[in-house]
């Protein structure tokens, strides 16, 4: 027997619009400092010591999931061709493993700071997995949320937990109300707990049209894993199957699905009010406030007599919404899509392994970008097929490679690099570099790149 780990890494985050976006979800962007909720997820579970990890994501977030690679625990990745959910997922990240193994899945956006308390319940769930339960943890609620399922307690199951009696959907505010009053009910986290052999029983017993997926060792037919139905892990086997345990935690737990949650986190004082690192904000009269930016300071937040409210603003989009009422971002998101789709797929700040990059300013066959690039980092070696660039040092010093020509530029420096010519960035200095960036083409993409050499291991093998 041994234990791994399985991190889901999946989804847009739609409800933390517009901060999060299709080409940078919740998961990857700095939403409290410069370690993302990913980073923080791996290192939670190299914390945990397992014997593997694996990171069962899409082929759109693949990628990012490489650029986030972990010295302290390597991780495999298995890429979906396509998202169909978390139960597909969570049968294709387990079948290479023996069926004594034990997995302990976990999703990849949540936030848990009680490293000791999570390790305990780690040990009971990996006791109940080795009985034959799946186990999951029910975290105490500490009000009617709407956002969360609920689970109900059975009856106890030794010392290690209990029988998971019924699993609820997300209720609305009433029944919330209800549950919570009662006590006896746990808000779903989403981490479950089972041997391999434990979830190919059950799956062959309430799912047998996904049994195939456990032969997909060495990865996933697009066609086939394409025709798979979209099916949750609480539909398609929590809520049918006879074998479910609840390990009731008190651990401080939030799964950052929204900017109320976030703004729980963030908040400080008796007026409650919250800020993310580097926002600005002088205010008067004001409670239960949330203001987050991705400007930096350079630009002045001020706000007078507002409650319970949220304020987010990006370069290209600003949400303005009470806190109550975040749940219905999402469907606001859906009408931007339709009429700006690019305001809901591509950030105009993108965090990178060597740094980060701005949008300043784009039109048609321009764009103008700010790079950022931190001491002793350089980007890949590429070339560009569609556009030429024009570099100009605002900040530090560059070490350059432009064509057959490797020089620095100080302050005030620049130079031009034509279609088709392969360059390079490196800042080999103290301090972060800072660049401006003038693009011209006839297309700008961000997939427009050819790498011959990579620090960060972004360049596919060819094997």
């Amino acid at each position: 027997m041994a234990f791994h780990i399985m991190i889901l890494c999946g989804g847009e985050g739609t409800r933390l619009w517009p901060v999060s976006r299709r080409n940078m979800p919740k998961q990857f962007a700095p939403l409290m400092d410069s370690t993302s909720l990913f980073d923080t997820t791996v290192a939670r579970a190299a914390d945990l010591d397992p014997a593997s990890l694996v990171v069962v994501t899409s082929t759109e977030q693949e990628k990012l999931c490489r650029q986030h690679k972990s010295d302290r625990l390597p991780f495999v990745i298995k890429a979906e061709p396509i998202g169909r959910n978390t139960l597909p997922a969570v049968i294709y990240g387990c079948a290479h493993l023996a069926d004594e193994d034990i997995v302990l899945v976990m999703p990849c956006d949540h936030l848990i700071r009680d490293i000791e308390s999570l390790g305990k319940a780690a040990e009971a769930a990996v006791a109940l997995a080795e009985s034959g339960y799946i186990a999951t943890f029910g975290i105490r609620p500490t009000y009617p949320a709407t956002g969360f399922g609920y689970i109900q307690k059975g009856v106890a199951l030794g010392d290690k937990g209990f029988r998971a009696d019924r699993f609820l959907e997300k209720p609305d505010h009433e029944r919330a109300q209800v549950l919570v009053r009662d006590g006896g009910y746990f808000w779903n986290s989403g981490m479950f707990a089972f041997s391999a052999g434990t979830l190919r029983a059950e799956v062959t017993r309430y799912q047998p049209q996904l049994t195939h997926l456990f032969d997909m060792k060495e990865g996933a037919d697009p066609d086939v894993y394409g025709a798979v139905k979209s099916l949750s892990f609480d539909y398609g086997i929590a809520e049918l199957s006879d074998r479910m345990a609840l390990i009731p935690v008190d651990f401080d737990w939030n799964d950052l699905g929204s900017w109320k949650s976030l703004w729980e986190e963030l908040a400080e004082g008796e007026r409650a009010l919250a800020t993310n690192a580097g926002t600005v904000l002088y205010e008067q009269d004001c409670r239960n406030l949330l203001v987050y930016s991705d400007r930096g300071t350079h630009k002045v937040y001020a706000a007078v007599g507002l409650e319970g409210m949220a304020v987010v603003d990006t370069a290209d989009a600003m949400l303005i919404t009470p806190l109550d009422r975040c749940q219905e971002v999402k469907h606001l998101r859906e009408r931007v899509a339709g009429d700006r789709p690019l305001a809901v797929v591509q950030p105009t700040l993108e965090q990178r392994p060597w740094g980060f990059f701005e949008i300043l300013q784009e039109g048609e066959n321009y764009k103008v970008k700010r790079l950022v690039v931190d001491p002793g980092n350089r980007l890949s070696l590429q070339s560009h097929y569609h556009r030429n660039e024009h570099w100009v040092v605002v900040r530090g010093t560059a070490t350059v490679v432009n064509g057959e020509h490797k020089f620095e530029l100080e302050t005030g420096g620049s130079t031009f690099i034509p279609v088709r010519n392969k360059h390079r960035l490196a800042n080999f200095g103290t301090d972060q570099l800072e660049i401006i960036e003038v693009q011209t083409g006839d297309y700008l993409g961000e997939d427009d790149i050819v790498r011959y050499q990579d620090d960060f291991a972004r360049i596919p093998d060819p094997t």
